[in-house]
């Protein structure tokens, strides 16, 4: 914060879409929205509207530089697709819906109607690299680099037009030292098929793993499901990886089932939490939901030719009259992932997006 560097700050928002200096808070006013009597330089363009089934471009540069921060609120859910390309690729290095990759994927008003959206419930992130605040603000600060050109594009897959706000901020540098491109890849297992591990990631390349969010909903009984071991193979790892956990919840830093006295215990650090359980209402909606995350900030995981990161689906196996007897079984619950690395080049590996319908569903 104290050094004076060679960086010239920017940043794109609906008041500046291009990021050009000087070029901010020039909107005409909209004769519909609430500036409209105040003139220019007013606050005039809050926000886009981004047409149902279409796709917009919210931020492209055209230079060397470095995404700092993106901020993004408003008619936010999992019917939106976020992509990022860096250097004129073709293929994007992210692609994952909006909600999930700001780990608010079982977001508590997943039953509310798309007319009430800002209804809630609703609940916050507290984590160095993503934070979720009050109503919905959506915040990433993952150091996002290129050489020559960066495009950040959103897709609006449902049937409804939504409205978005949001603000990408970046440097415009040069880099003299050799960078990775960030990334994040999308998996959904649903349901994990049964003695199967879900793979989050799979990728060819010289890079880091900085940490990953995942949901997971339970299918069948409500038992203890959290077993399963995250296995990293890497660098042509074949029949066992170099690194695995001692288990699911032991990986998200916790210890025994998350229980304190019956109850899950929801919690938030810098680097690891489970910030949401959602419990349900016994009628329609019987099946719990979790949301968790984990960033390898102080201990990224390494790898030079080639990385597979997986999680088994494994549970504790209950007696007839009620008692744990600790045997374990492989379950079939559903596992979405978000994974987050850095590399040099762009992963060719990506796994085609789900429909609309099965990302929606939860």
């Amino acid at each position: 914060m104290y050094k004076i560097e060679e960086y010239h700050s920017r940043s794109i928002c609906p008041e500046n879409p291009t990021g050009g200096k000087g070029m901010a808070a020039q909107a005409e006013p909209n004769p519909k929205w609430p500036a409209r009597n105040l003139g220019v330089g007013s606050k005039c363009a809050p926000f886009i509207e981004i047409e149902a089934h279409s796709r917009v471009t919210l931020g492209e540069i055209s230079d060397s530089g470095v995404i700092t921060s993106i901020w993004i609120t408003g008619e936010v859910d999992r019917g939106l697709i976020l992509r990022m390309n860096w250097d004129n690729e073709e293929i994007p290095s992210v692609e994952v819906p909006l909600t999930d990759f700001f780990l608010y994927g079982f977001h508590p008003a997943h039953n509310i109607q798309e007319d009430n959206w800002n209804a809630g419930p609703d609940y916050t992130v507290n984590s160095s690299l993503m934070c979720v605040n009050p109503n919905r603000g959506l915040n990433c600060f993952i150091p996002m680099p290129f050489y020559k050109h960066a495009k950040i594009t959103l897709e609006n897959r449902s049937s409804m037009k939504k409205g978005i706000y949001y603000q990408i901020n970046y440097h415009l540098k040069e880099h003299k030292e050799k960078i990775g491109y960030f990334h994040a890849q999308y998996r959904s297992s649903k349901p994990v098929i049964k003695g199967q591990d879900h793979v989050l990631l799979e990728t060819d390349g010289n890079g880091q793993y900085i940490g990953c969010a995942m949901y997971v909903g339970l299918n069948r009984n409500r038992n203890w499901w959290g077993e399963g071991e995250f296995k990293f193979f890497m660098d042509n790892d074949e029949t066992y990886p170099t690194i695995c956990t001692t288990g699911l919840e032991d990986y998200f830093g916790g210890a025994f089932n998350w229980d304190i006295q019956g109850e899950y215990k929801c919690y938030q650090t810098p680097y690891m939490g489970m910030p949401y359980v959602y419990k349900p209402d016994g009628l329609y909606q019987i099946q719990q939901r979790f949301c968790l995350y984990r960033w390898h900030v102080m201990d990224p995981i390494r790898y030079h030719e080639n990385l597979k990161v997986s999680v088994q689906c494994l549970g504790w196996k209950i007696s007839d009259d009620g008692k744990n007897n600790k045997d374990f079984l492989y379950r079939e619950d559903d596992y979405i992932t978000v994974a987050y690395y850095y590399q040099d080049t762009v992963n060719k590996l990506i796994v085609p997006l789900p429909s609309h319908d099965d990302i929606q569903a939860d």
